[in-house]
């Protein structure tokens, strides 16, 4: 453990201080040295989504001022630990960040811009198949960051939403848009056919085995931020719906 000196907002930033981060996989996961670009050396700070109170603005920065609200995401892939969220101040480009609305408290806004982004990024590759409305998707690990996303999402595209939910979180699934909600125990082999599943878990082939006639993709690249180093949602459906890239 090292004590690193409050940062001071450059050109571009403002500081922010943290009231809620949102704790990933990635974050345990990089404390092991499973991160894309091999193990950094410390010391260095885990956390991607934040959420504060902004406390000082850079020179010729006017985005925002001291006091303002603010959630956002740092783009850990580039700044590798520095910074990272894990911590009582963060300089942060102002592009970083966003207004929270005060009617959003900062516990619930900080799980916000990872998990949303990528459920936000694997349903427009779900659009991009084609779907027609009404298609019925399968979304596994509904109640987790993610999935829930994907849920709200596919749900508000007009999807008919097969969620897969831990015990006692049906409810709560039912309330994000999903028609059908079912145990995270089920056989999915058994739950289909369906148009697509987002894999959100992932849980892999046994995912894609509910889907007819399958193809697949893996996100590609930056654009797609996972939550687990090396490992991110996956997108699988009918293969008669796919279109060429």
């Amino acid at each position: 453990m090292t004590e690193l000196p409050d940062p001071e907002a450059q050109p571009g930033q403002v500081v922010v201080r943290i009231r809620a981060v949102c704790v990933h996989p990635a974050d345990v996961a990089v404390t092991t040295g499973n991160v894309p670009r091999g193990p950094i050396p410390p010391p260095f700070l885990p956390g991607w989504d934040i959420a504060g109170e902004v406390a000082s603005v850079g020179p010729d920065t006017t985005d925002f001022q001291v006091g303002d609200r603010v959630v956002g995401m740092i783009p850990f892939y580039l700044t590798r630990g520095a910074p990272g969220g894990y911590a009582e101040f963060v300089a942060a480009d102002v592009d970083w960040l966003a207004p929270l609305p005060d009617e959003l408290d900062f516990a619930h806004a900080a799980t916000v811009p990872l998990n949303a982004q990528t459920a936000h990024q694997g349903m427009a590759l779900l659009s991009a198949s084609l779907l027609s409305a009404g298609s019925r998707i399968l979304v596994t690990g509904a109640s987790g960051g993610v999935g829930g996303f994907a849920a709200q999402f596919a749900a508000q595209e007009g999807y008919r939403v097969l969620a897969q939910a831990s015990d006692g979180d049906e409810e709560w699934v039912r309330g994000l848009g999903a028609q059908e909600v079912i145990s995270r125990s089920a056989d999915l082999a058994k739950v289909g056919p369906v148009a697509a599943a987002f894999d959100a878990v992932p849980v892999g082939e046994a995912a894609a085995a509910a889907v007819e006639n399958r193809a697949s993709w893996s996100p590609p690249g930056p654009r797609q931020p996972s939550t687990r180093p090396a490992l991110c949602a996956r997108i699988y459906s009918s293969s008669s719906s796919t279109t060429s890239s």
